[in-house]
Formats: structure tokens, sequence, C-alpha cells
């Protein structure tokens, strides 16, 4: 009898396929309630798996991740049910989650292109380039013709390269790289014209990557202050259109722009992150300094002023990271202590002093010696950036004591 309905189902399911690609989704909800009928007396995983396809099918993901979870709990193994449960979950947006789906499904069934593509695409849109290479590669050799692995292989191999990937003849890339978008709400209008514009999939996918990164810049420039930092990061938590390439260019932000940027140095049992923000005084800087311990606890362990100013010639940035004692939640800072540091554009080593209390403490055997530690360089930039980057370095390594242990 088991058998039986399950060939039922089986025939049933295929007739409501082919039937629901050519009708509303009304009726697609009246063979969805077929299964929930169906369930009430049949209770078996089989069905689970199959309702959970209707639901994938008529863009229900959500319910058809409930379905195919309970499908596993009831001994369904097959490829399938894990493959299906990762395309909803990607369909959804939680490409993350998808991937212990795809690799089951590639574990114990027989892999096919569809498999590779789509991890490949999951991790795409993590920013896993060099692993989407990997499986975009792997479809390609499944299907050498198929001009969608082609284009995704491309970009994905573009991305972990660093080149750009919009097509200069496209009409719809030209007006993008063209236009000036003068806020994040007229790019969100230009995004939606996009959803309706009928264009494929792999130029929607085109147009919105470089859409994403050129609202960003148009509004945001390449030197964001820290007040529009914050904005950002709140403009992404709101405008989800704007991932994964709105992210990126977050984090390239922090990490390059010479307003706001981080870093962080290891110690043997420890590591130091610390942020530098620029003040609205030209040379003075906010210095942050967080501490991460063996049990990756992250807490603030010192804050201070950084002040850059031109040495005896042009060539020559005079950097002064200061003394600061801790009073409570706040810190001071003594004008009259500091670490001195030279950084020279036409020098290969680092010149370093230090005034008053920066001298107490000095660590005697720091973790790399001390003219390993003031070579500049070469690849660097010469600006105020490298120059704090290269202070701060060297005050968390040759003067850690003037740091409080906790």
């Amino acid at each position: 009898m088991k058998k039986q309905i399950s060939i039922f189902i089986t025939l049933f399911f295929c007739a409501y396929m082919a039937y629901s690609q050519s009708q509303q989704y009304e009726t697609n909800v009246k063979a969805l309630m077929y299964f929930d009928n169906l369930l009430q007396t049949t209770n078996t995983g089989d069905l689970h798996m199959d309702r959970g396809l209707g639901y994938f099918y008529t863009g229900e993901y959500e319910n058809a991740v409930k379905d195919f979870d309970k499908a596993t709990q009831m001994g369904i193994n097959k490829p399938e049910v894990y493959y299906f449960r990762a395309l909803a979950k990607e369909n959804a947006g939680f490409y993350k989650e998808s991937l212990p789906d795809f690799d089951k499904a590639i574990q114990i069934g027989k892999p096919n292109y569809f498999h590779f593509m789509h991890r490949g695409y999951a991790r795409y849109k993590l920013s896993m380039y060099a692993q989407a290479v990997e499986d975009f590669t792997k479809a390609s050799t499944m299907v050498p013709d198929n001009e969608e692995v082609k284009h995704f292989l491309e970009r994905a191999i573009a991305k972990r390269d660093n080149k750009p990937i919009s097509n200069a003849n496209d009409e719809t890339q030209k007006y993008i790289s063209t236009h000036t978008f003068a806020s994040i709400a007229e790019g969100a209008s230009y995004y939606d014209k996009l959803e309706h514009m009928g264009l494929s999939f792999i130029k929607f996918e085109d147009a919105s990557s470089a859409l994403r990164t050129k609202v960003i810049t148009d509004v945001y420039g390449e030197a964001p202050t820290v007040e529009q930092l914050d904005e950002l990061r709140d403009v992404l938590q709101k405008e989800k259109w704007l991932l994964p390439e709105g992210m990126e260019k977050y984090f390239y932000y922090v990490a390059e722009n010479p307003n706001a940027f981080m870093g962080n140095v290891k110690e043997p049992n420890l590591t130091y992150y610390y942020n530098v923000t620029k003040d609205i005084k030209g040379n003075r800087y906010d210095l942050v300094v967080k501490k991460m311990d063996k049990s990756e606890m992250v807490y603030v362990v010192f804050t201070t002023y950084i002040f850059v100013n031109q040495g005896a010639t042009p060539d020559d940035l005079v950097v002064h990271i200061h003394h600061a004692t801790g009073d409570g939640m706040e810190w001071r800072f003594s004008p009259k202590d500091y670490l001195e540091v030279i950084y020279s554009k036409n020098s290969n080593t680092i010149q370093e002093k230090a005034i008053g209390k920066m001298t107490e403490g000095a660590i005697p055997n720091p973790i790399i010696s001390k003219a390993k530690l003031l070579e500049k360089d070469s690849t660097k930039d010469f600006s105020h950036k490298e120059a704090i980057r290269k202070a701060v370095q060297i005050m968390l390594i040759a003067y850690e004591n003037v740091i409080p242990k906790s």
C-alpha cells in the first residue's frame, strides 16, 4: 500500500509540476492543499519532501526548508532533499547556510553540473571567489558549451583577481558607469528598474553588481568620514539590495580609507586591534586599542591622540602617539609624554624616540628585533596613514607595557 501511495504521489507531483507552469498562483496553492490533506492521513518523509518541492516551486522557500527538514528528520537521506533544501536557502538569500546542504548532496549523490554551479554561485555571493572558481570550473568540465557556466566562471575569475567585469558595450552598463547617483534612494530606484527590464540572469547580475559599487562610491566618495561610515553601516542593514558589493566596499573603506582605518598586531598570547579615525582638526587622529586574549574576549585597553606633522622636509612625517592614563571609562592623554616616529619617504628605516612616560616599561625582548621592527615596507605609499600604522605597530610591540594589562 505504501508503495502504491508513493507511486501515486510521484505521478501526481509530476502532473502538478507541469500544470503549475501555466497556471496562476491560486492553482498552485490548491495543489499544495492536496498535499496538506494527504499529510493528515499519511505522514511520511517522502510526502514532506514532495510538499517541500511544491513550496519550492511556488517560491515559499521558508516553508520548503521546513518540509525538507522534516523529511531528513524522518530518515530521508536522498541527495535531492539536500540539494533542493540548499536551493531554497540560496533563493532566500541564506547563502552561507546553503553550503553544508550542497556539500552533502555532492557527497552522497552523483554530482552534476547543477550542484557545482549553484554551490559556486553561493560561494560567489559570499565573496569566496577562489572556491567559486573551483566549482564553476568543475561545472564547466561537465558542460563545456554551457554559456551560463562560462559567464559565471569568467566573473568569478575576475572577482578573484580583482579585475573589472562590466561590459563596456552594454547600454545598461554605460548608463551606470557614466551616471552620477546622488543618493542611495536613487540607486534603489534604478535597481528596481533593472529588475523589470527583462534582462537575462547574467546581464542582471553584472548590472546590479556594477550598480551597487557605483552608487556607494558616488554617495560616499573614496574617503568617507567616520560619520559617513557609521551611516553606511546602518544603510547596509536596511538596504539588502546593496549586498554583497556594498559590504565589500564598506570593508575596503574601513581598511584603506585615510580618514578611518583599522589593523591588528599579534603578540604570542594575545592580539591587539586598533582603530584610527581622523579628527576634525587637520593633523589629529583618535586611536583606540582593543585586546583579544586567549579566552577570545575583546575589550578596550587604550585610547589616545595621534598627531602627524611635516618634518624637516616635505618628505618627512613626524608622528606623535601620546601616553594616556585611564580614569574609569575616560582616558587622559599627556601632551608632554609621547612616542615620536619619523617616517621618511627617502629612507628605508624608521626613526623612533620615546619621550617622558613613554620610556617607562619598554619591552626588553619584543617579539621581533628592533632592527626588523624599524624597517620600512617600500611597497607602501608615503602617507599619513602608513606613517601612523608603523608608529602604532612600534608602540604595541616595543612599548607594549604602556598598555594596561586589563
